[in-house]
């Protein structure tokens, strides 16, 4: 099984592509005003998927076990989820590991990622109904909670989607809103403006400059705002 981790020279472009010079008079100066950088370089310190999970377990451990290569999760309505990793030495495209990575509470939903052969996936396992929703990268929740945003960049080794979703989060369920899916370009890093507007970091796939691409809900409907 191959843990997916993104390349350290495809990090350091994206770092170098990113420079102030670059930024000047647009929109991805917001992300200078941030506490945190939102482009770095990875370190060989950066937590594996399983180191997350351990992180989780730890202090989910009431609700949550691994046991060698099973996850147990114990649902609100007293039943419970069990997700066995599948490595097959033959058939290498089935095999999946599932690693638990983050609790989010304000959509009551444990957010699991689904390592493949090649490529990942992540999952939403809401904490209610054990309905499972499947969505490109991790959600980034709006300040109003209402909407969250998943995006990925995988343009280099193309075993993943590149793009991002925009979901609503309804009472009992996720709805998606907007897809794009990109060949020539990638988000990497999102930002929420406020609950009806949001920016991204675009990453080309040749060494065009980095830009920026703001998005905006309009009369109930998300769209790039041009």
């Amino acid at each position: 099984m191959r843990w997916k981790i993104a390349s350290a020279i495809v990090l350091a472009f994206f770092a170098s592509c990113a420079g102030p010079s670059q930024m000047a008079d647009d929109p991805c100066r917001v992300f200078d005003e941030l506490p945190e950088p939102y482009l770095r370089v990875t370190t060989t310190e950066e937590l594996t998927p399983r180191d997350s999970e351990a992180r989780c377990v730890d202090s989910l451990k009431e609700r949550v076990s691994r046991s060698s290569d099973t996850l147990t999760i114990s649902l609100v309505c007293d039943s419970t989820i069990t997700l066995v990793d599948i490595e097959d030495s033959i058939n290498v495209e089935s095999n999946v590991a599932y690693a638990l990575v983050n609790w989010h509470s304000a959509i009551d939903s444990y957010e699991i990622n689904m390592i493949h052969w090649e490529g990942s996936t992540t999952m939403l396992l809401n904490s209610h109904s054990g309905k499972c929703t499947y969505l490109i990268g991790s959600p980034v929740l709006s300040p109003d909670n209402h909407y969250f945003i998943a995006s990925n960049w995988d343009l280099f080794s193309n075993y993943s989607a590149t793009g991002f979703q925009v979901w609503t989060v309804e009472s009992d369920s996720l709805a998606l809103q907007w897809e794009v899916l990109t060949e020539d370009w990638g988000p990497v890093a999102t930002h929420w403006i406020d609950s009806s507007s949001f920016i991204m970091q675009a990453i080309p796939v040749s060494g065009s400059p980095v830009r920026c691409v703001k998005a905006i809900r309009r009369n109930g409907k998300w769209e790039f705002d041009s």
